[in-house]
């Protein structure tokens, strides 16, 4: 209201609204949009300061002063508004007209905004005209728009009272004469301290303020922990707090009242809490225990050993610690740990558990639950149950009963009576004591029940009803042999009369200490034996289970056997049926020995063998002229198999067999029935002879004879040279076809590309003015003349002329570039010569108008109509910094004093210059509360029209906070920077909810750029950031443009040297554009702008064709990565071949 009422006063005085000036109607546009922030002056506002702060303005510092005060609007902190009143002073301290009418606002601003003695001096003393001052706790006029209370601090509240600002209070009492408006921090609480911790109340402490305690109406004791709370006391300096959860820690605040100096009561609260812990009861977290018989074990409180909780386990928070019972004595069913160790509650007593005693009898209450004792034991026989199971007291120590034995044996006392163990049942090895039942059984060394050495269960071990028998029942008789061969024969026998079941087999030795392992068959054949030699053989019978290892029995009388003679024998019975007795058995006439000469033993007569036929390297076994090679019968050299002999190999030129294919001489072959050269050789004495040879084809380059066919393929003997077909190049050794453009090329020779195109970095590449015709990424085009601006084109990378791109399938001239008929041409500046067509031959927001180049309406030419180096720039509005160049201002204004000012008679809206109208003049009191007349009566800044500003029986209402409910009408019902949104005040795009969407507080604000300090309150950051340890980060995928956060850029797109995460992963900028990373290639070619960094093809690895997708030295052809010519695959790189 004080805002306001200024403002008209300064109308007053000149008579109207302000001049044209840039400075006072900027000034003014703060207040009314401070004062009244309807839509329009908050548009017209924020016109005017990005006005002002685009454009290079005086030494006012203008774009500083904008920035401050929407700042100091919406984060009113105590910085930023010290920064607006300095400049608002600076700015006032220049010179204007006589009346230096920018004081005033200044003061006023600044007294509103610091409202101290000094600077509310001259603002009152500028308006003392309009009231006079009123004392503390005087009657007051509220909503009267203009200061009243005397008092620096005190404002008029709405109960018509001067009082203190909320925050502070009156030093001598509401009421009271002479009292000044003082911090309420003044009366906070100090020297917090504590006693009387129990489980669930302490009493706090404190001191009362130094000063001003009398103001203090009463203490409360806050804390937040464990749900909150607060209590209330008096004026008193302490209080005991009741209602506390045990074993909690509470962080407790002092809360000092105040009442009277603002129409609601105010309080200060203090800023450093007292720290309290409450006792533990059992089953807390471990603090202190409150029972005496409880510890801290696993950090809960629980009863120490001897105790149990009477009320549960200590899962249970409560109970107390008590003494747990003796056996006998009667318990309680729960807890279970009422009896003592070793005993549980049965019936309502305590009673020992399995295996223990009562160690004073069940006829006293005093005694323990002891182990039972071991036998061997001292024990007292009066009380019962004192030994183990299957043992009594005898003689004053715990024997075993019968049938039964010391597990630990005698000279131990840690065993228990065990049963007798029958055969192949587990035993104790080293006892000392009898532990088997079974006559003549032992405990053997692998702990088992069996029968001694020399002797077997009679019904297997692990059968049940067995006795220990003589091995000498399990040998074998009547042995017999049959099958008699040179390594081998069969051996029979029957097996013993009885226990035949327990044999677990029969093995087979003979002389010279072989063994022939066998089942329970009752025949074995013996193999591995030596031919022509005798042997006596014997039966060994295996027993197994009975003892710890196996038992044999073996006969005493052996059988006789004479094996048959081999090839190389000395002469008995020979073997082989082609063989003779010649002193040793040899092969007769037409075989030989398989295994080699006579020499040898063994081997089998075999026939010899035909060429062409399989044969191993033994002596004489193929056919006369032939020798084994390669394993197989073959003609010696110079001779091929005719069939059933060997004959000599045929020149070129002369017959031929067509079987076999080596019937001709080397490099030639049998077709047509007649000797002809294979590929890549000819006949060294021409067609017309037969005693040539088949001799290498001559290569490029080197000497020929003119004799038919003798230089390599499509090569041909010219001048005595072999010489390379038209259409082909001499590789070094072959001719090869010459290479479209993109194909990786030899330095040498220089015909290796084809027309049109040249070896360049080992690629053939098109000459200028020339295009690879099926693009870069393929290898099967040819270099063809570029396209001119305006034909046809087919998104074929470098198809069209310089300048130039293909667009909707017509090479079209680049930005800034025009069609000149045949070549792209520089855009024309405003000012210069240009043609009739094209339309787009002068730059933008110009046209050619009479042969040169002119700027559109509402644009001028930067550098004025003398020069052509300008650009058509909009013109400038009313208020922004101009240079005197023609026609740069809008319409109705003109560049004075280097600003655009409207022409006498009009004055600056906001964008435009409007005709000056006359202001009304009203009493200042003719609106309701809450409002103020501006050429209408309007609400107050933070208040709206509770009937819209259509109707005129509503009332001036506070804005609403954002998050809370409001009407759809009017639109202005939520603060700044807000707008009701399905009946809820959001923010506008760009702000957020200072105090998040969870509480009703808030002020919208300002997005948080990238870069700069968050809360992490919800929605602070801009679009795709985050806050993120205390700073607005970019999201993943995303990099800081410097005020936005913008998608990370593929390879191939034009990037910022900073920051330098621009680029997408494996990438970097380079030069100005997004270059993959070494070992890296783009994966959708150099042409097109999506693709990402991917890691090269290795060598061998299938490909697409793309640019420099394969590793260095290789590339892509029929698919697959191929390493370069002179190159070889090492298995991920390719490597010299030299």
């Amino acid at each position: 209201m004080a805002a306001a009422l200024l403002l008209y006063q300064l109308e007053r005085v000149v008579a109207s609204l302000l001049d044209g000036r840039a400075l006072p109607a900027l000034l003014v546009l703060v207040i009314r949009a401070y004062v009244t922030p309807d839509t329009t002056t908050v548009a017209r506002l924020v016109h005017a300061l990005e006005k002002a702060a685009a454009a290079p303005l005086d030494s006012l510092a203008l774009p500083v002063l904008p920035v401050l005060a929407i700042r100091a609007y919406v984060t009113p902190d105590t910085t930023t508004v010290a920064r607006l009143v300095h400049e608002l002073e600076k700015t006032a301290a220049a010179p204007l007209d006589s009346l230096a009418l920018p004081v005033l606002p200044v003061l006023a601003i600044r007294a509103s905004v610091t409202p101290d003695t000094t600077t509310a001096a001259p603002a009152v003393h500028n308006v003392s005209y309009l009231c006079s001052m009123i004392t503390l706790s005087g009657t007051c006029t509220s909503g009267l728009g203009v200061t009243q209370c005397q008092t620096t601090g005190a404002v008029c509240a709405t109960d018509n009272k001067c009082r203190c600002l909320q925050g502070t209070f009156d030093s001598n009492g509401f009421g009271t004469a002479g009292g000044t408006c003082v911090s309420i921090s003044n009366i906070m609480a100090t020297s917090l301290a504590y006693s009387s911790v129990g489980t669930a109340s302490v009493t706090i402490i404190w001191s009362a303020p130094a000063t001003y305690s009398g103001q203090v109406r009463r203490y409360d004791v806050t804390w937040s922990e464990a749900g909150g709370g607060t209590r209330t006391g008096t004026t008193a300096s302490s209080l005991h707090v009741t209602g506390l959860q045990s074993a909690t820690t509470y962080n407790l605040y002092i809360k000092s009242i105040e009442s009277g100096s603002w129409t609601a009561d105010q309080e200060v609260t203090t800023t450093t809490p007292i720290t309290v812990t409450t006792k533990s009861l059992l089953g807390d977290l471990c603090g202190v225990c409150t029972d005496s018989n409880a510890i801290c074990s696993i950090s809960k409180c629980v009863c120490r050993s001897g105790y149990y909780d009477n009320d549960g386990d200590t899962t249970n928070v409560g109970g107390t610690c008590t003494a747990r019972l003796n056996p006998g004595e009667s318990c309680p069913t729960s807890p279970s740990n009422a009896c003592k160790n070793n005993s549980v509650c049965t019936g309502g007593m305590c009673t020992c558990n399995n295996g223990y005693y009562d160690s004073d009898g069940p006829s006293t209450s005093s005694g323990t639950c002891t182990a039972r004792l071991n036998p061997g034991v001292t024990c007292n026989a009066v009380i019962p149950n004192a030994c183990k199971d299957n043992s009594a007291c005898s003689e004053g120590s715990c024997s075993c009963n019968s049938g039964y034995y010391d597990n630990d044996g005698l000279s131990a006392n840690n065993g228990i009576c065990t049963a007798l163990i029958a055969l192949s049942g587990t035993c104790s090895s080293g006892l000392g004591v009898t532990q088997c039942q079974t006559n003549g059984a032992v405990c053997a060394t692998d702990n088992k029940c069996r029968c001694n050495q020399g002797t077997f269960d009679s019904n297997g071990f692990g059968n049940a009803g067995g006795t220990c028998v003589g091995m000498n029942n399990l040998m074998v008789t009547f042995l017999s042999s049959s099958n008699v061969g040179t390594t081998s024969v069969t051996i029979s026998w029957s097996a013993p009369a009885t226990y035949s079941g327990q044999v677990s087999r029969y093995d087979v030795v003979w002389t010279g200490g072989g063994t022939g392992t066998g089942t329970t068959a009752t025949s074995l054949q013996v193999t591995g034996l030596q031919s022509a030699t005798t042997y006596n053989f014997y039966i060994k019978s295996i027993e197994s289970g009975s003892w710890t290892a196996d038992q044999e029995v073996t006969t005493s009388i052996p059988i006789t056997v004479t094996t048959k003679s081999l090839l190389g024998n000395t002469c008995g019975s020979c073997a082989d049926p082609n063989a003779v007795c010649s002193t040793t058995c040899v092969c007769k006439c037409g075989y030989y020995d398989n295994d080699g000469d006579t020499t040898n033993v063994g081997g089998t007569c075999t026939a010899n063998i035909l060429p062409g036929e399989p044969c191993n390297n033994i002596l004489n076994e193929c056919t006369a002229l032939s020798t084994c090679s390669g394993g197989i019968c073959t003609c010696n050299s110079g001779y091929y198999d005719s069939g059933a002999t060997c004959e000599l190999r045929l020149n070129p030129g002369v017959a031929c067999p067509v079987s076999p294919t080596n019937a001709c001489k080397d490099n030639s072959i049998c077709i047509g029935g007649v000797c002809t050269c294979n590929n890549g050789y000819y006949d060294s004495d021409g067609p017309s002879a037969n005693n040539g040879l088949c001799t290498l084809k001559i290569l490029p380059g080197e000497s020929c004879n003119n004799i038919a066919n003798e230089c390599t393929a499509l090569s041909t003997c010219s001048g005595g040279i072999c010489t390379c077909n038209t259409g082909y190049y001499d590789s070094g050794d072959t001719c090869e076809s010459r290479l479209n453009p993109g194909v990786s090329c030899p330095v040498s020779p220089t015909n290796a590309c084809k027309d049109s195109s040249i070896c360049i970095g080992g690629v053939c590449t098109c000459n200028n003015g020339y295009y690879d015709s099926d693009g870069p990424s393929a290898n099967n085009g040819i270099c063809t003349l570029k396209i001119l601006p305006g034909e046809s084109c087919n998104n074929i990378a470098n198809e069209c002329t310089a300048l130039s791109t293909c667009s909707g399938g017509i090479c079209t001239c680049n930005t800034g570039y025009y069609d000149s008929g045949d070549t792209c041409e520089s855009r024309l500046n405003p000012g210069v010569a240009c043609p009739v067509s094209p339309t787009n031959a002068c730059k933008d927001n110009s046209i050619c108008i009479g042969g040169v180049c002119t700027c559109n309406n509402g644009y001028y030419d930067s550098d004025g109509p003398s020069a052509n180096n300008g650009l058509c720039t909009l013109k400038i509005l009313p208020g922004e910094s101009c240079n005197n160049i023609a026609n740069e201002c809008t319409a109705l204004s003109t560049c004075s004093g280097g600003i655009c000012t409207c022409n006498t008679g009009y004055y600056d809206s906001g964008d435009t210059c409007e005709s000056r109208k006359a202001c009304p003049s009203t009493p200042t009191n003719a609106c309701k509360d809450d409002s103020v007349f501006l050429g209408v009566c309007t609400c107050n800044n933070g208040y709206y029209d509770s009937y819209d500003s259509s109707a005129n029986s509503g009332m001036c209402t506070e804005r609403l906070y954002p998050g809370v409910a409001c009407p759809v009408s009017p639109t202005n019902a939520c603060k700044d920077n807000s707008i009701c949104i399905g009946g809820v005040c959001t923010c506008n795009n760009g702000y957020y909810d200072s105090d998040g969407p969870s509480a009703n507080n808030g002020l919208c604000t300002l997005k948080i750029l990238p870069g700069e300090s968050c809360n992490n309150i919800a929605n602070e950051c801009t679009a795709l950031s985050t806050c993120s340890g205390g700073i607005c980060t970019c999201n993943t995928g995303y990099y800081d443009s410097g005020d936005t956060c913008e998608s990370r850029l593929n390879p191939g797109v034009s990037c910022p040297v900073s920051p330098t995460n621009a680029c997408k992963d494996n990438s970097v900028c380079i030069g100005g554009v997004c270059t993959c990373n070494n070992g890296y290639y783009d994966s959708d070619g150099l042409s097109a702008n999506n693709g990402l960094c991917t890691l090269k093809i290795l060598p061998g690895e299938s490909c697409n064709n793309i640019a420099n997708e394969c590793t260095a030295l290789s590339t892509c052809s029929g698919g697959t990565c191929i390493c370069n010519t002179g190159y070889y695959d090492s298995g991920d790189t390719c490597e010299s071949s030299k």
